[in-house]
C-alpha cells in the first residue's frame, strides 16, 4: 500500500511538474519554491532565469541576483531529490511486481555472492574519483570557483544530477535482477542518501575536490600547494580504505547495493557509527578539515569554505562521539569503552593546543578518560591520570572543595583496585572526614565515602566489626535521608546482609564520576545509582 507520506510527496511533485510545464512554454521564465516558517504563507513564483557559470563563482553579480541564484538551484535541488525519491519507490514497486511474476517459475540465475558484489575494483574507483575530477576541471575551465563565493550552484546541481541519476539506474537493475534469495527493499531512502550532508560518502569526496578547485583558482603557489595535498590526501586515504576496509567501503558507496544485500540488521546509529565510517572520519575528514582551516586563516573563505569545514567536523564528531553509544546499544560495553578511551585521549591532545593544562574543561576530559581508562581494565594508567587530575585541583580549587573531594575518592578507589588497600583506606578516611566537615554528615556523598571506607575495613584490611557497625550507621541514615527504596538504601542493605553472613560482598570496578564541578556533580551519581539498580551492590 501507499503510504500517506508517499501521496504528500506525489501531491508536492505534481504542483512542481505544472510549474515546469509552464516553464516550458515560456523558457525565458524559472520557478523558485519558498517554504517560511509559517506554512500557510507558502508560495510559488515565476522568476527569471538567472546567469549560468557566471564568473567568479557569481562574485561579480549584485546581492540581488546572488539571491535570485540561490532561490532557483536550492528550489531546482530540491526538485532532484523529490523526483529521485519517487522514482525510486516506483522501482520498489516494480521489483515487487518482477519478484511476484517470477514465484511461480524457478530462478534462471544463481544467487549472487554479497562479498564480490561489494568488492570495490580498481577501475571503479578510478571511475569515481575521475567523474569528481571531471568536475573540478570544469568548474576551473569556466571560473565557477572562487575564494570570495565559494563553487558555483551549477556544479552542485550537475553532482546531484548525475549521483541519484547513477543510483536510479542502479535501482532499476537490481529491481529486475533482484536475487530469488533477497529480500525486495525499498529504493527510495538509498537513491538520494548518497548526496545528502554527512550521510553521503560521495558528497565527502564531491566537497574535497571543489576545495581543490577553489585552492587552485587563486593562481598562487599557496594553492597550488593546498590542492595537491587536498589530492594527495584523498589518494592516501582511498589506498587504506581499499586495503583494510575494502568491502565495507563499497558498502558506504553503493547505497543502493547496499540495501539489496543487508549484512545484518543494524540500527541507524550503528551504521553512521560503523569502523568504516570511523576510519573514513580520520583517515580523510579530519585531514581535510585541518587543512581548510588552515586555508582560511591563510587566503580566506567563503560560505561554502566553512560548509564544507563544518561538515567534516560534524561527521568527526558524531562518528567519535555516538560509537561507544551505538555499542551500548549492542550491549559490546568493552569495546565501547575502548572507543570512549580513543575520544578522551583526541579530546586531551585537541585541548593542549586550545587551553592549559588547569583549564576546567581539560580536567573534566582527563577525568573521564580516567574512568574509561578503569572500565577497560588499565588500572595503572586510570589511578595515574586521577593523580594528576586531583593535584591540579587541589591547587586551583583547593583540598576542601567538592569537585576536589570527589576526584579525592575516586583516586582512593583506585589505589584499591591496584591491591594499595592501605594507603586507600587513608585516603578515604580523609575524604570521609573533610565531607563530614564541609557537606554534613548526612549529605549522599558523605554517606558514600563512609560505606568505601567501610568496604576497606572489612573487604582488605579484616576489622569487620567495626565495618558492620559503620555499614549499619550508613543504612540507618540512608533510610532517613533517601528513603527506604533509594538504590543507595538498597545496596547499603544487601551489603549489610552479606557482612552478617560472613560473605565478602562483591565488589564492582565502578568509580563514581564527576563529570562536572559544582551542581554538576549529580550527574555522576546519577549514572552511578543506575548500576546500583540494575542490580550491582556498591
Amino acid at each position: 500500500m501507499v503510504d500517506a507520506a508517499g501521496l504528500a510527496i506525489a501531491g508536492i511533485l505534481g504542483i512542481v511538474g505544472a510549474v515546469c510545464i509552464m516553464q516550458a512554454l515560456n523558457p525565458h521564465l524559472h520557478w523558485s519554491l519558498f517554504v517560511p516558517k509559517q506554512i500557510q504563507s507558502c508560495e510559488v513564483q515565476l522568476l527569471q532565469t538567472p546567469p549560468l557559470f557566471p564568473s567568479q563563482a557569481g562574485a561579480t553579480l549584485e546581492p540581488t541576483q546572488l539571491t535570485q541564484r540561490q532561490h532557483v538551484f536550492l528550489s531546482l535541488l530540491t526538485l532532484q531529490l523529490l523526483t529521485a525519491w519517487l522514482l525510486g519507490m516506483s522501482l520498489t514497486f516494480l521489483a515487487r511486481i518482477c519478484r511476484a511474476c517470477r514465484m511461480s517459475a524457478k530462478p534462471s540465475y544463481a544467487p549472487m555472492d554479497p562479498e564480490v558484489q561489494f568488492s570495490f575494483t580498481l577501475v571503479e574507483h578510478l571511475s569515481f574519483h575521475a567523474f569528481f575530477a571531471g568536475m573540478t576541471c570544469l568548474g576551473l575551465m569556466t571560473d565557477s570557483f572562487s575564494v570570495v563565493t565559494g563553487s558555483s550552484w551549477e556544479l552542485y546541481v550537475l553532482f546531484v544530477g548525475a549521483q541519484t541519476a547513477s543510483n536510479v539506474l542502479e535501482a532499476l537493475y537490481w529491481a529486475v535482477y533482484l536475487p530469488a534469495d533477497a529480500g525486495v527493499p525499498a529504493f527510495g531512502w538509498p537513491v538520494v542518501s548518497s548526496v545528502l550532508p554527512v550521510l553521503g560518502e560521495p558528497l565527502d569526496t564531491c566537497k574535497d575536490y571543489f576545495f581543490a578547485g577553489i585552492a587552485l583558482s587563486t593562481g598562487t603557489w599557496q594553492g597550488y600547494l593546498f590542492a595537491s595535498i587536498a589530492v594527495g590526501i584523498l589518494v592516501f586515504s582511498n589506498i587504506y580504505l581499499s586495503t583494510k576496509h575494502k568491502h565495507a567501503l563499497g558498502r558506504d558507496l553503493l547505497a543502493v547495493r547496499k540495501v539489496c544485500f543487508p549484512s545484518k540488521t543494524e540500527g541507524f546509529l550503528a551504521t553512521q557509527t560503523s569502523p568504516t565510517k570511523l576510519a573514513i572520519a580520520l583517515s580523510e575528514d579530519l585531514p581535510q578539515a585541518v587543512l581548510q582551516s588552515l586555508f582560511v586563516l591563510t587566503c580566506g573563505g567563503s560560505p561554502t569554505q566553512y560548509a564544507f569545514i563544518g561538515l567534516s567536523i560534524t561527521k568527526i564528531i558524531c562518528c567519535l562521539s555516538l560509537r561507544a553509544i551505538a555499542l551500548r546499544q549492542d550491549d559490546r560495553h568493552g569495546e565501547a569503552s575502548a572507543t570512549n578511551v580513543e575520544l578522551y585521549q583526541m579530546m586531551v591532545f585537541a585541548l593542549s593546543f586550545v587551553v592549559g593544562p588547569q583549564h576546567s574543561w581539560m580536567l573534566i576530559v582527563k577525568f573521564w578518560l580516567a574512568s574509561s581508562l578503569g572500565e577497560v581494565g588499565r588500572l595503572q594508567e586510570a589511578l595515574a591520570m586521577y593523580q594528576e587530575v586531583l593535584e591540579v585541583r587541589r591547587s586551583v580549587l583547593g583540598p576542601r572543595h567538592p569537585s576536589t573531594l570527589t576526584t579525592q575518592h575516586d583516586v582512593a578507589f583506585s589505589l584499591d583496585n591496584v591491591g594499595r588497600h592501605q594507603e586507600a583506606l587513608a585516603m578515604f578516611q580523609e575524604v570521609l572526614e573533610v565531607r563530614r566537615q564541609v557537606l554534613g554528615p548526612r549529605h549522599p556523598s558523605t554517606l558514600l565515602t563512609q560505606d568505601r571506607v567501610a568496604f576497606s575495613l572489612l573487604g582488605e584490611v579484616g576489622r569487620r566489626q567495626e565495618a558492620l557497625a559503620m555499614l549499619q550507621e550508613v543504612l540507618e541514615v540512608q533510610r532517613q535521608v533517601l528513603g527506604p527504596r533509594h538504590p543507595d538504601t538498597l545496596a547499603t542493605q544487601h551489603n549489610v546482609a552479606s557482612s552478617l553472613g560472613e560473605e565478602k560482598p562483591q565488589v564492582p570496578n565502578v568509580i563514581k564520576a564527576d563529570p562536572l564541578p559544582g551542581d554538576l556533580e549529580d550527574i555522576g551519581r546519577m549514572w552511578y545509582q543506575t548500576r546500583l539498580a540494575v542490580g550491582n551492590p556498591i
